[in-house]
Parts: C-alpha cells; sequence; structure tokens
C-alpha cells in the first residue's frame, strides 16, 4: 500500500562506509568516502594521516574509528564544510572553513590554519568538547561573521594570535571553556550578540571580555584572571549585561557604553565612566546609572586585593 511504501522509505537504514588509508578499507581517504555517502550515512576512519582537505559536503558523520583517540586519526589540510554534517574524534592540522550548512564538530582538536574555524554568513556551527589553538595568520580560534552564529561549549581554546573567539556581527555562545594564552579572550564587535557564561579565561595579554561597536552580549558567571590589562573591557557605545562574575583585575567602563550591571567581585580597580565612578573605586548611587542599565553599590562589591 502507499502507506506501507513511504513507511519503508524513510527507515531505510544508513551506511556505514570505512576509509582506511593503508587499505583494507572501502576506500582510502575520506573524500572518496564522502563523495560516495548520501546523507545520514556514517564515514568511520581507521588510524593514519590523511593529506587531503575533507569536502563535507553531505549531511554525514565522518567520525574515528571507536577504539581510537582523537590524535589517532590527523588531517592535514583541514576541511570546507558545505553541509550540516558532523565531525567528531579527529585532529585537523589546518582551518575548518564553514561555508554553508549547520555543522557539528565535537571532541575535534583544531590546530594551526589562518583562523581555526571560520564561520560565513548565513551558516552557523556546533563545537562541543574541542581543543582550539595554535592560529597564527588571522589569528582567531573561532571566527564568526556577521548574519553567522556559533555555540562553542566545553572546549578548550589557547595559543591563539589575537582572539579566542571573534564575534564580528555575528551571535556566539560561548559556555563552560577554557580559554587561555591569547592577546584577547572572547571580543564581539559591529553589534555582536550572544552569551558568554560559566568559563574560566586567564593568561590573556590584554582583555579578557571585550565588547565594542554598538554590541549586546550577556556576559554571565565567567572566572577572569590573569589578564595584562582588564578582565573586562567596554567601550564603543557597548552594551549587553554583565553580572555573577569573578574578576580578579580590572574592569573598565567607557563613556557612551550602556550595560546592564549586577553583582560582580572585582578585586582590582572598577572604573566606570559610563556612570561617573571614580577609577579604582565600586559605582554606588551617587554615580548616577548609565542609560539603560543599574549601577547599586550593594550589587557590586570590590574586594581588597
Amino acid at each position: 500500500s502507499f502507506c506501507t511504501l513511504l513507511v519503508g522509505c524513510t527507515m531505510s537504514d544508513a551506511r556505514v562506509l570505512v576509509v582506511n588509508g593503508k587499505g583494507g578499507g572501502e576506500f582510502v581517504s575520506i573524500n572518496e568516502a564522502i563523495k560516495a555517502a548520501v546523507d545520514g550515512d556514517t564515514v568511520q576512519v581507521h588510524m593514519g594521516k590523511y593529506d587531503e582537505v575533507v569536502l563535507l559536503d553531505r549531511a554525514v558523520t565522518v567520525v574515528a574509528e571507536p577504539s581510537l583517540e582523537v590524535e589517532d586519526v590527523v588531517v592535514l589540510g583541514g576541511a570546507v564544510v558545505t553541509a550540516s554534517g558532523s565531525l567528531e574524534r579527529i585532529s585537523f592540522l589546518q582551518m575548518i572553513d564553514v561555508r554553508q550548512g549547520s555543522p557539528t564538530l565535537q571532541r575535534c582538536d583544531i590546530s594551526l590554519g589562518a583562523d581555526c574555524v571560520r564561520v560565513c554568513t548565513g551558516c552557523s556551527v556546533t563545537l562541543r568538547e574541542c581543543k582550539i589553538h595554535g592560529a597564527q595568520s588571522g589569528g582567531d580560534g573561532v571566527y564568526v561573521q556577521e548574519g553567522a552564529s556559533a555555540i562553542v561549549d566545553k572546549c578548550e581554546l589557547a595559543d591563539h594570535r589575537v582572539n579566542a573567539v571573534h564575534c564580528n556581527g555575528g551571535e556566539v555562545t560561548v559556555t563552560a571553556c577554557k580559554i587561555y594564552a591569547c592577546a584577547f579572550g572572547v571580543y564581539f564587535r559591529r553589534s555582536g550578540k550572544g552569551k558568554v557564561d560559566g568559563n574560566t579565561i586567564e593568561g590573556i595579554s590584554r582583555f579578557g571580555l571585550y565588547v565594542v561597536g554598538n554590541s549586546e552580549p550577556s556576559l554571565t558567571h565567567n572566572t577572569v584572571r590573569t589578564c595584562g590589562v582588564s578582565g573586562i573591557m567596554v567601550s564603543g557605545g557597548g552594551a549587553g549585561s554583565i553580572k555573577d562574575n569573578t574578576v580578579h583585575g580590572n574592569v573598565r567602563i567607557l563613556q557612551g557604553c550602556s550595560p546592564s550591571l549586577g553583582t560582580n567581585t572585582v578585586t582590582e580597580r572598577f572604573d566606570n565612566e559610563a556612570a561617573g565612578v571614580a577609577p579604582g573605586s565600586a559605582p554606588g548611587p551617587a554615580g548616577g546609572a548609565p542609560p539603560g542599565g543599574s549601577i547599586d553599590a550593594r550589587k557590586q562589591s570590590v574586594a581588597a586585593r
């Protein structure tokens, strides 16, 4: 019957295509397997180094063989993504360039490249439990263009020449990550939006959290320490909200900015020029509230060093 035929079509079994660069599998390269796959299939990769740029152009899962660790499968040329597939437990030694679709990367090691992960306009990416490190040329661990979005969850981001995460007019959610050894931690500009929650940010040479250009992210429950200039810096009309953070260092909000302030613990200087608060003091009612924001001495503690 028509109903039986329809059910049979929608329940067809997905295939597992095996890649072994040394032979013994159905394919010797990842791209050969992807070309033979259809949406819903899995490309399972055996141990080895694969000298190719992975072209993920369909909704398939590319994953290391179950017994392997992430460092056992190494792709030397990075990946170009134009579909909503997934990459799991693979090391990439060049950039993941997301040009179309909404891919997921889980437990991958991504290093080198101009940027480690670049998300183009109209795309989204989810990064979970990945190690993202060593971007030197462009210098961003995760770069999100205007009109793009990214979820960065439980990742380790380190050793980037510029930013761990750069939201250039897009929308970024960064949660439960460890960020260290970069010039900047998470940078929002050009009306960027999103949420930065529950992260540890340390060993940053300039600003741990940096909000400029009328961006309005929510910065909550982060621990920020050992930053060369400021733990949190808001300038250029930055807004959003800042609450429940612990900053072992300085916080600075420049004139013309309007973030909403909740409870934050700051161990050194809290300079809120937008509210007329003198450098090195806690904001209080006498300083006034910035436009669209609120200042309450009881909700902003500056601890002794």
